[in-house]
């Protein structure tokens, strides 16, 4: 297992565990996908998956993480067991966290995989040297998701990310 994965999982928990919010597979695997997608490195690969990217790194590290007691598994919630030393690096989670919720707003299952498959969508067309308009995206993610999501939530959440500045930084 990696020890900087694992720095990183510890810290956002810590993160989350003080803003008093899920922190379930579902929100730890958009919330470190949108960090690495901003460009602070996880060491997490993520993938397509059924609801929107999924790391199964991120799953193994949390399996090892509560099976070792540096974490622990509490209800749905993830916990941080040891004290976190790395302020510095808690504000830096702290500020991508405030981001997020800026560009998700509620934290809800469907907003997290609506986001989280949307940022995906944005990656595999840059790295297809696809447009990134917001026809071609809406387009790339109704081959992921179908009908599952009218076009304006999707337009909605992509104002959103534009709004937050996040899919231009991409």
């Amino acid at each position: 297992m990696n020890t900087y994965s694992r720095n990183v999982i510890t810290q956002t928990l810590s993160v989350l565990q003080g803003k008093d919010v899920r922190r379930d597979k579902v929100m730890l695997h958009k919330f470190l996908f949108f960090m690495d997608f901003m460009g602070l490195p996880t060491g997490l690969r993520f993938e397509p998956y059924t609801y929107g990217p999924f790391s199964f790194d991120l799953a193994n590290n949390l399996d090892f993480m509560c099976l070792s007691g540096e974490i622990s598994f509490t209800g749905n919630n993830y916990n941080t067991i040891t004290e976190v030393k790395d302020l510095n690096f808690c504000q830096v989670i702290t500020d991508y966290y405030d981001r997020f919720v800026q560009s998700v707003g509620e934290l809800s299952f469907s907003a997290l995989e609506c986001v989280g498959t949307l940022l995906y969508c944005v990656l595999a067309l840059k790295k297809s040297g696809g447009g990134l308009g917001d026809g071609q995206i809406i387009e790339e993610f109704k081959k992921w998701k179908g009908d599952k999501y009218t076009d304006d939530t999707i337009r909605n959440y992509l104002a959103r990310l534009y709004s937050a500045g996040v899919i231009n930084h991409c």
